[in-house]
């Protein structure tokens, strides 16, 4: 019953026309890194009007990625990309947000989305976090206007090739702001990936952890790493938590994902 349900929402999400947005945005990409690069060029493709955000872009590697990414593309500061779209990407290193932040004007109702990783190795040599609760939390203080939304996406290797593991690979999303979460979800759709809800902003200090899982392979030295792949586990969704767990307080409004909505939870009597 697993294998079929996981094949079944596994079809759902390879079958969404990554060509095809169900509604077209205009998206900055404020970095034009690998991971930055990667999102540009699949957004656009997935009919989004994308603004490579660059302290530079005039720099020729920066309008040969315009120019690769296509007609709709274009480049411009950090301040003017952040103006002219509703969605922001950050795809900078962490330890440059807190400069950036003030420098992308009015974030009022700007949906900012926070993929970074705020690591630094640890005396042990391995990563921990850099912050005390979560860079999303973080970027929010700083831009209280903004509705901030926390998902790391993927790799920008699974990015540029999504069907690579034969599968979408899943991205947990977190926010306080359940339609902006909503509208994050369905860019991870388009991007081929798998949308999980992780629930309120703060559950981004999860996600950050999960980053720092992910790196360590990498820190260590070892030559692979990992991702996390979708098991719809129905079994446990038709335990009772009655007297377990109390509600969380958004379970009457619950974010509504496509590909979660697809699963019809049939439970034994």
């Amino acid at each position: 019953m697993k294998t079929v349900l996981t094949a079944l929402v596994t079809l759902l999400v390879l079958a969404s026309p990554v060509s095809l947005a169900e509604e077209s945005y205009f998206v900055a990409v404020i970095g034009t890194g690998d991971m930055g690069s990667a999102l540009g060029v699949q957004l656009a493709a997935a009919g989004h009007t994308v603004t490579y955000g660059s302290r530079d872009p005039s720099r020729p590697s920066v309008q040969e990625l315009v120019e690769t990414t296509g007609a709709s593309a274009t480049a411009a500061t950090q301040r003017e990309a952040a103006d002219r779209s509703e969605i922001i990407i950050l795809a900078v290193p962490w330890f440059a947000v807190e400069s950036l932040i003030p420098e992308l004007g009015d974030l009022s109702g700007k949906i900012l989305v926070d993929i970074t990783t705020g690591s630094q190795q640890g005396s042990d040599g391995y990563p921990e976090l850099a912050v005390e609760t979560s860079t999303s939390e973080q970027i929010q203080a700083w831009a209280p206007d903004a509705r901030v939304v926390k998902t790391a996406f993927a790799s920008a290797t699974t990015v540029r090739d999504p069907h690579r593991y034969g599968e979408p690979v899943m991205t947990y999303i977190a926010a306080d702001d359940r339609e902006a979460k909503e509208i994050v979800a369905g860019l991870a759709i388009q991007l081929e990936l798998f949308p999980l809800d992780a629930g309120p902003l703060r559950m981004s200090r999860t996600i950050d952890h999960l980053g720092i899982l992910y790196l360590t392979p990498m820190i260590q030295g070892r030559n692979h790493t990992w991702e996390t792949l979708p098991r719809m586990d129905m079994d446990l969704s038709c335990v009772s938590t009655e007297g377990w767990f109390e509600p969380v307080e958004d379970d009457e409004n619950l974010a509504r994902f496509p590909n979660l909505e697809a699963v019809d939870r049939q439970c034994a009597d």
